[in-house]
C-alpha cells in the first residue's frame, strides 16, 4: 500500500493531516496485523473449542469468523485503492471500526455458546478471549474505536457469562474482566492520543520547516531588501504595515533627488466576497491577489498588504507609475477561481509621488489617500494621480484634525435632530442626532470628515460621548414636556467599537442625567455588525445595559442577517439609497418588500430612510412600513428648534394626517 505524506499547506489544516496520518496507519495495521492475527488466533483455538463445543457449532462459527476477516479484508483494500483512506479519513476510521464490530461480535458468540452447553473447562477459552481482545488493542494503537469496537463485545460477552452462572468464582472473574475492559479502554485512548500528539508535532515542524525554509529562499534571493522584508504579512507573504513605513523612511532619507511614486490600492466590493463566500475564500483572494502584485510590480518594487484589502507599492524612478497601476489593474481584475468558481474583483489606485507632491512619509500617505479616494469617487477600477486640484482637500483634512479638540472644548460640534415618524398618524416617535460642524474658515465639515479626523486623532471617544450627553440632554428635555416614549439615536463608528470602554461610558452619562436605557438607541452600520470579536462584545455590552441596537443603512447583506439575533438588534433602518424615488423604480420596491419581509419574519422594527416625497411615503405605508424619517417628513434641524418644531407639529398633524388619507384613497 504507497502511502504518500501530505505536503505542508496543501491538503488543509493540521487536525485534517492527524485524522490523514489516524486512518493510514490504522487501515494498514488491520490489513497486515489485525486481520491476519485473527485467523491464526481463530485457527489455534478451533482445537479448543472441538473439546468444549459439538463440532457443527464449532464449524459454523469458524465459517462466519472467515467470512466476516475476508468481507474485512476486500472493504478495506478497496477503501485503500479508491482513495477513500487518504481522502476521507472519517469514513474510513468508521469503516475499520464498524469491521471489527462484527468480528468482536463473532468472537463475543463463544462465551454464552459455552455456557449455554454448560462447558465445564472454559477456561482456556477464556484466557484466550481475553489476550485475543488485548491483542486487539496492541495491534490497533493509532485509533481506540477500533480497538474497542473488538474488544469491547468479547469481553463484555465474557463477563456476562459468568454473571450468569453466578458462583463466587465466575462473579469475581467477571469484576476483574469487567476491570480488565476499563484498562484496555485507557490504554487504547492513551495510545491513540500519544499518537496523535506525534502526528501533530511531525506536520506542525513540517510546515514550519518549509515556511523557513522558503523565507531563507527569498532573503538569499533579495539580499540588499533584508530589513524590509524581516516583516511581513502572515497571510501573503508582503511586507506588513511596519516594515512598509521603514522602507520609504529609508527611500525618502537618502539622496535629495531620489524619486519614485507610492501608490495605495483598496479592493472594490471585496467585503462581498467575505459576505457571499465566507471568509476563508476571502483569505484565498487576498492571497492571490499578492501573487498577482509581485507579477505585476516586479522584484525592485516594494510591495506591501497595509491591512484588510489595502496594499501599497513603493517604486524607484524608471517605470512610470501610470505604467504600474496598468499592469495592476490588467492583472488584479483577470477572473480568478475561489472556492472553487470563478469570480472577479476590481481595483482602485491613488497615485502619489516624491518629492513632488511630498518629502516625509505622512504627506505621501496623505496625497495617496486622497488620490485613492478621487479614484474611488469616479467610479472605482481605475488609477487617480495626486494634482492640485486635491491640494485644497489635504489643507482642510489637517485643518479638521487640528481644530477638531477644541471644536468639542467650545461646543462648536452640534447634534442637530431629524425626527423619525409613525407613517400611520404622523406623531414623533423618535429622533436620531447628527453630527454638524461649521468651521471658521472651511464652512460645514461632512460628518464622514468629522469622523476621519476623530479617529486620526484619537479623539473617537470625546466625539461619541459629546454625542450621548446631548441625547440624554434631549431625552430628558423630551420627557420632561410629556414625550417620554420618544426614542434618541446616536452613530457609532465602526472604528472606534472596541477601541474603547463604549458600554461603561455610556452608563455613567445615563446615570448622570437619570434617563432610562430604553430610550436611547445605538446605530451601527453593517461593516459594524461584522467588525470583529472585540466589537461584538462591546455591541452586546451596550445592549446588556438596555439600550436598543439598531442596523443603519441596512442592505440585507447575508452576513450581517446571521448577525442581526447575535447582536440583539431590535431595529433595522432601509438604507436611504433603496427609499429615495422608490415609487419610480420598481428594483428598489422590490428591495424594500424584501426588507420589510425580513423585519417581520424576524419580529425587528423597520425604520425606511431617505423619505423625500408623499408617493414614496404612501407605498412605504401601503407595504406595511410603520417608521420613516426623511427631507419629505422633517429635515435635520439643530436642537433649539425642535422644540417649536414638536409645538407646530402638534396643531398640523391631524389636517396633515387627513391629507395623507385623502391621498392613499385617490391613489
Amino acid at each position: 500500500m504507497k502511502i504518500e505524506q501530505p505536503q505542508p499547506g496543501s491538503s488543509g489544516d493540521v487536525d485534517r493531516q492527524v485524522r490523514r496520518d489516524q486512518s493510514v496507519a490504522t487501515v494498514r495495521s488491520q490489513l497486515k496485523s489485525a486481520l491476519p492475527s485473527n485467523v491464526v488466533v481463530a485457527a489455534v483455538t478451533t482445537p479448543i473449542l472441538a473439546s468444549l463445543l459439538p463440532a457443527a457449532i464449532v464449524s459454523g462459527w469458524l465459517l462466519v469468523l472467515v467470512l466476516v476477516s475476508l468481507r474485512r479484508y476486500l472493504v478495506l483494500r478497496h477503501a485503500v485503492e479508491a482513495g477513500v483512506v487518504e481522502d476521507r479519513p472519517d469514513l474510513a476510521l468508521t469503516l475499520t471500526a464498524a469491521g471489527a464490530a462484527f468480528a468482536g461480535l463473532t468472537w463475543a458468540a463463544l462465551p454464552m455458546l459455552c455456557d449455554a452447553i454448560n462447558s465445564e473447562h472454559p477456561s482456556i477459552l477464556l484466557f484466550v478471549l481475553s489476550g485475543l481482545a488485548a491483542g486487539a488493542v496492541a495491534l490497533s494503537p493509532t485509533h481506540a474505536l477500533t480497538s474497542m469496537a473488538f474488544a469491547l463485545p468479547i469481553l463484555m460477552s465474557t463477563a456476562a457469562g459468568r454473571l450468569l452462572i453466578g458462583d463466587s468464582m465466575s462473579l469475581l472473574f467477571a469484576v476483574v474482566t469487567v476491570f480488565f475492559t476499563l484498562m484496555l479502554a485507557r490504554s487504547a485512548l492513551l495510545a491513540e492520543r500519544t499518537f496523535c500528539e506525534g502526528s501533530r508535532t511531525k506536520h506542525a515542524a513540517t510546515a514550519l520547516a518549509a515556511a523557513l525554509s522558503r523565507a531563507k529562499a527569498e532573503i538569499e534571493a533579495k539580499a540588499e531588501m533584508l530589513g524590509i522584508l524581516a516583516s511581513q504579512d502572515a497571510l501573503t507573504g508582503l511586507s506588513n504595515r511596519t516594515a512598509f513605513s521603514q522602507g520609504i523612511a529609508d527611500r525618502l532619507g537618502e539622496v535629495n533627488d531620489r524619486r519614485g511614486a507610492l501608490l495605495l490600492l483598496d479592493l472594490d466590493n471585496f467585503k462581498l466576497v467575505n459576505d457571499t463566500l465566507g471568509h476563508g475564500s476571502g483569505d484565498d483572494l487576498l492571497v492571490q491577489v499578492a501573487d498577482r502584485l509581485r507579477e505585476a510590480v516586479g522584484e525592485d518594487a516594494l510591495a506591501s498588504r497595509l491591512g484588510g484589502d489595502e496594499f501599497a507599492i513603493l517604486i524607484d524612478d524608471g517605470t512610470p507609475p501610470e505604467e504600474v497601476a496598468s499592469r495592476i489593474l490588467d492583472r488584479v481584475t483577470r477572473p480568478l477561481m475561489i472556492g472553487g468558481r470563478s469570480a472577479s474583483i476590481g481595483v482602485s489606485i491613488g497615485i502619489a509621488c516624491f518629492p513632488d507632491h511630498g518629502r516625509t512619509t505622512q504627506d505621501l500617505m496623505l496625497r495617496a489617500d486622497l488620490a485613492l479616494y478621487a479614484a474611488k469617487a469616479g467610479g472605482r477600477q481605475r488609477f487617480y494621480r495626486f494634482d492640485s486640484s486635491l491640494q485644497h482637500a489635504v489643507a482642510i483634512r489637517r485643518d479638521i484634525e487640528l481644530d477638531l479638540a477644541n471644536a468639542l472644548a467650545e461646543g462648536e460640534i452640534e447634534a442637530w435632530c431629524q425626527p423619525q415618524l409613525s407613517l400611520s398618524d404622523r406623531s414623533i416617535v423618535g429622533v436620531e442626532l447628527l453630527i454638524r460642524w461649521k468651521h471658521e474658515r472651511h464652512g460645514w465639515i461632512a460628518p464622514p470628515d468629522i469622523v476621519a479626523a476623530a479617529v486620526s486623532t484619537r479623539q473617537s471617544e470625546a466625539l461619541t460621548l459629546h454625542v450621548v450627553s446631548e441625547a440624554c440632554r434631549l431625552i430628558r428635555d423630551l420627557q420632561s414636556q410629556g414625550h417620554p416614549d420618544v426614542t434618541v439615536a446616536v452613530n457609532v463608528s465602526p472604528q472606534e467599537l472596541g477601541s474603547y470602554p463604549l458600554a461603561e461610558r455610556i452608563a455613567e452619562r445615563l446615570v448622570a442625567f437619570g434617563v432610562s436605557a430604553r430610550s436611547l438607541e445605538i446605530e451601527i452600520t453593517e461593516e459594524a455588525a461584522l467588525a470583529g470579536e472585540s466589537a461584538t462584545r462591546e455591541i452586546n455590552a451596550v445592549s446588556a445595559l438596555g439600550l436598543r441596537i439598531a442596523i443603519d443603512d441596512f442592505k440585507a447583506g447575508y452576513s450581517s442577517l446571521a448577525s442581526l439575533r447575535a447582536l440583539h438588534v431590535e431595529r433595522i433602518k432601509i438604507d436611504r439609497s433603496f427609499v429615495t424615488n422608490m415609487a419610480v423604480q420598481e428594483g428598489n420596491r422590490v428591495l424594500v418588500q424584501a426588507i420589510l419581509g425580513i423585519g417581520r419574519a424576524l419580529g425587528l422594527e423597520v425604520v425606511a430612510e431617505g423619505v423625500e416625497s408623499m408617493d414614496d411615503a404612501l407605498l412605504l405605508t401601503r407595504y406595511g412600513c410603520h417608521i420613516a424619517q426623511g427631507y419629505h417628513l422633517a429635515r435635520p434641524m439643530p436642537r433649539r428648534d425642535l422644540d417649536t418644531w414638536i409645538e407646530a407639529r402638534g396643531t398640523n398633524v391631524a389636517s396633515e394626517h387627513a391629507h395623507y388619507a385623502l391621498r392613499r384613497l385617490s391613489s
